[in-house]
């Protein structure tokens, strides 16, 4: 690899850790889509960047990575930040990153693998929803360092017809195609 190919690499992945988004890589380093998730796919193979960098890129990561994995459920990206809560800590608020009907992915939300919770989604003003309450199981989290905000995957393992009937409608509204 060549000195300039190498600082190049570096910088992306550097630049990915500290929460620059795709659109602004792509700007910086003048990339495609495309060009940009070959180099996320083999940052992350050399691990340069954690599976967390890669939940909290765009669709343009999502679509490669999840067309590769075979999932029971059809994952569905947020086009925009949702917040979420565990009940019994309402002021501790995360973000919702991507919903199935079987579950949650989250940024910012405290909890550790095998954690049962009750989450509560708020559409707030982006879905004629209302809050949508479920039990879930933490799944895994990934964080690093001490003030990164932890990534993790909730499995919904209890739902009223009601509230799933809500997570669908707010899936219709405020989600692309991952």
């Amino acid at each position: 690899m060549t000195p300039t190919r190498r600082i190049l690499i570096q910088g992306i992945a550097s630049d990915v850790r500290s929460n620059m988004t795709d659109f602004e890589i792509m700007e910086k380093y003048q990339l495609s889509s495309n060009a940009l998730r070959d180099i996320l796919q083999k940052l992350f193979q050399v691990n340069l960047i954690s599976t967390a960098d890669l939940y909290r890129r765009t669709v343009f990561y999502h679509q490669q990575n999840d067309a590769a994995n075979r999932r029971r459920s059809h994952r569905n990206y947020l086009t925009l930040l949702l917040p979420v809560y565990e009940v019994s800590l309402p002021e501790l608020k995360g973000w919702v990153t991507d919903l199935t009907e079987f579950g949650v992915g989250t940024r910012g939300l405290p909890a550790k693998a095998g954690d049962l919770l009750t989450l509560v989604v708020l559409p707030e003003r982006y879905a004629p929803t209302p809050e949508i309450v479920f039990d879930a199981a933490c799944q895994w989290v990934e964080a690093e360092g001490t003030e990164a905000e932890p990534t993790a995957g909730f499995e919904i393992t209890e739902i009223s017809n009601e509230n799933l009937d809500a997570l669908r409608a707010l899936i219709r509204f405020v989600t692309v195609d991952g």
